[in-house]
């Protein structure tokens, strides 16, 4: 959520308290999300087919955080 005034903010106050309500519970629970590595995501065929064409771009792509790696990769 993002909000830019304090009107904002009071107009939404059930739902921020709801969510808030919600992690506090989920936090008790011991609940944890499981992440997914890049090393066990499969980079698509349509992509790597593009990298061999276009060897600057698989350079940058690699030159990427391993995070935005992902990012990229799961959006894909």
């Amino acid at each position: 959520m993002r909000f830019t005034s304090l009107d904002e903010i009071e107009e939404h106050a059930a739902s921020i308290k709801n969510y808030i309500a919600q992690s506090i519970e989920i936090e008790k629970s011991g609940k944890e999300i499981e992440f997914t590595k890049l090393d066990e995501l499969e980079i698509p065929s349509e992509l790597t087919e593009i990298f061999q064409q276009d060897t600057e771009l698989q350079i940058a792509f690699e030159s990427l955080t391993p995070g935005r790696q992902k990012a990229y990769l799961m959006f894909f």
